[in-house]
């Protein structure tokens, strides 16, 4: 059960961040700041978190794979 939860949780990253990248790509920022200011973009939006090496070993490993 806990390596389906994992497996879904890892695919939603995935598919999260794939996502964010093709919306980046496609937006006028990215042709017109620069590789900072696009990461400041980035880092203000993302909403999620690594989870936490002590209280989800398993999901950490994962998502920091």
């Amino acid at each position: 059960m806990l390596k389906k939860k994992i497996k879904c949780v890892e695919h939603l990253i995935i598919t999260s961040f794939y996502a964010l990248k093709m919306h980046l790509l496609s937006v006028s920022i990215v042709q017109k700041k620069s590789p900072e200011e696009v990461f400041s973009v980035i880092q203000d939006r993302i909403t999620c978190h690594i989870p936490d090496s002590k209280t989800s070993p398993d999901l950490n490993f994962f998502v920091t794979k």
